[in-house]
C-alpha cells in the first residue's frame, strides 16, 4: 500500500511557516510547524543542508515552502529564511589549538566542524580543556562559525568537570543556595553505616565492576553463581 503524502493546510500553504527546527545526523533537517501536536510529524517541512542558513536544532525559524521542485517524496520541502529565536547561544566543548588558531569541538553533533574562538590560550584554556563558548557567528553551509570562550570548566579528567559540562549544556539551574549546601553537608556529617543494618551482605561473593578504568563511581557490577546442571 502506498503511503499518502501529508500536506499542510491551506492556511500554512499560503504563508511562510514558523516552527522549531531539528537537524538530523545526515545533515538535512525538519521544521515542525506551530499549531501541530508534538507527536504529529505529518506536516514537518524537509530542509536540505544548503537551505538551513545558520539554524541549530531547537531554534524557532521561519520557512518558505518550495513548490514544484520538492525532492523529498514524503512531504513538503522548504528553506529557512529567518531564525526567529535561538534556543541557546552557549555551548560546551573541548578546546584545542591547531596552526596557531584556537578551536572548540562542541559536544554532540550540533556542529559538523569546530568553532574558531580566536587567539591561542583564550581565557587561559589548556589543550583538551572543557570550556563554555558564546557563539558570535553561527556556522552555515560552506561557512565556519566563530565564538568566544566565556568559561573554562577544567581538564577532561578533573573531578566534577563532566557534571559541570552537563549543567551548562542543558542549562540546568544552579548553583544551590547557601542554605541548601549547608544542609547537605550537615546530612552527610550525620551519616552512619550503623543505620543501614537492613542491607544485604554480599561480601562473600566475587563481584566484578564493568565500569571503565577512569570511572569515579563504580555502579555497574556483575557476579556469577553456579546453578543446577552446572550452568
Amino acid at each position: 500500500m502506498s503511503r499518502k503524502r501529508p500536506v499542510l493546510s491551506k492556511k500554512h500553504e499560503q504563508a511562510d511557516v514558523v516552527g522549531v527546527f531539528k537537524r538530523a545526523s545526515g545533515g538535512y533537517g525538519f521544521v515542525h510547524p506551530d499549531g501541530f501536536a508534538a507527536g504529529d510529524r505529518s506536516a514537518d517541512v524537509h530542509i536540505t543542508a544548503h537551505r538551513q542558513r545558520d539554524a541549530v536544532s531547537g531554534d524557532v525559524v521561519k520557512v518558505r515552502l518550495l513548490s514544484g521542485n520538492s525532492t523529498w517524496r514524503q512531504g513538503p520541502t522548504g528553506e529557512i529564511i529567518e531564525v526567529v529565536s535561538r534556543k541557546t547561544t552557549r555551548f560546551v566543548g573541548r578546546y584545542f589549538e591547531s596552526s596557531g588558531i584556537s578551536w572548540v569541538r562542541v559536544d554532540g553533533n550540533t556542529f559538523d566542524s569546530p568553532i574558531s574562538v580566536g587567539d591561542p590560550g583564550a581565557k587561559d584554556a589548556g589543550e583538551n580543556d572543557k570550556v563554555v563558548i558564546e557563539i558570535v557567528r553561527f556556522p552555515q553551509y560552506g561557512q565556519g562559525g566563530e565564538g568566544v570562550v566565556v568559561e573554562v570548566l577544567g581538564a577532561l579528567a578533573d573531578p566534577g568537570v563532566d557534571a559541570q559540562s552537563i549543567i551548562h549544556e542543558f542549562d540546568l539551574p544552579g548553583p544551590f543556595p547557601d542554605e541548601v549546601s549547608a544542609d547537605a553537608r550537615e546530612q552527610a556529617a550525620q551519616f552512619s553505616e550503623e543505620v543501614l543494618d537492613d542491607r544485604r551482605d554480599l561480601t562473600e561473593k566475587v563481584i566484578v565492576t564493568i565500569d571503565p578504568t577512569d570511572a569515579r563511581d563504580f555502579d555497574d557490577a556483575i557476579s556469577l553463581d553456579r546453578i543446577e546442571n552446572d550452568h
